[in-house]
């Protein structure tokens, strides 16, 4: 008796485990792609000389000098842009969730 106790306990304990393993997974994609939607809101609202670097830099992933050399800036001018469009694009964030 004892024992089919402890074995029904563990298969409900399995099956609990399983189910909260899904929902945490839902929650992690839709979470996910709550913060694709702000970013690109956001980004929109954005200046082109940033969004345009950002876009480059970390959606379809092309190094600092690749955009130099695309956009035929400077080093020093890719950097800088990409350092204040990222600062611009946090505010407007921020000032997103306080809305």
């Amino acid at each position: 008796m004892t024992s089919i106790f402890i074995n029904e306990c563990r298969f409900i304990y399995r099956k609990r485990k399983k189910t909260d393993v899904q929902e945490h997974e839902e929650a992690v994609k839709s979470n996910e792609l709550d913060t694709r939607i702000t970013i690109s809101a956001s980004l929109t609202k954005l200046d082109v000389k940033y969004r345009e670097l950002i876009v480059l830099k970390y959606i379809q992933g092309f190094s600092q000098e690749e955009i130099s050399e695309l956009l035929n800036l400077p080093i020093g001018t890719v950097k800088s842009r990409l350092y204040r469009g990222l600062l611009i694009l946090r505010k407007i964030m921020e000032e997103g969730e306080e809305s």
